[in-house]
């Protein structure tokens, strides 16, 4: 996200420890605040995996710690998740996170010189449950 347009950005990283003392990113999840104030208490979640490192639950199981510190940490009301269509993968870390689908906005990103639709999911901390 750009700076001007963010109050806040936070990226973590996803590290798989080896058996040797290395430790490899495998991939991050980042949350982004847009426009945070009083009224909206809201933040919208990225997240990239490599594809090595898919289907573990990686990405779920951090997705979760990281909405538990978004309500009770930063006392934030409501987070959304943005998936391309085609992405049945990040569609589905949306719903096993909790999110539930709100509506797909067409033409809505360029990726690689092509309008993709991506899936809105929303969580509100009155529905968020940490297993």
């Amino acid at each position: 996200c750009m700076a001007s347009k963010c109050k806040f950005l936070y990226i973590l990283t996803v590290r798989l420890r080896a058996r040797k003392p290395t430790i490899k990113i495998v991939g991050f999840l980042a949350r982004k605040f847009y426009k945070i104030n009083q009224k909206n208490q809201s933040a919208a979640i990225g997240y990239w995996i490599h594809s090595d490192y898919t289907n573990r639950g990686f990405i779920t199981a951090v997705g979760k710690k990281i909405c538990a510190y978004s309500f009770y940490g930063l006392h934030l009301n409501k987070l959304s998740i943005f998936a391309d269509v085609a992405n049945v993968a990040s569609n589905k870390v949306a719903l096993k996170c909790g999110f539930e689908f709100v509506g797909t906005d067409k033409a809505e990103v360029l990726l690689r010189d092509e309008l993709r639709d991506m899936n809105k999911y929303s969580l509100l901390k009155k529905d968020f449950q940490l297993e």
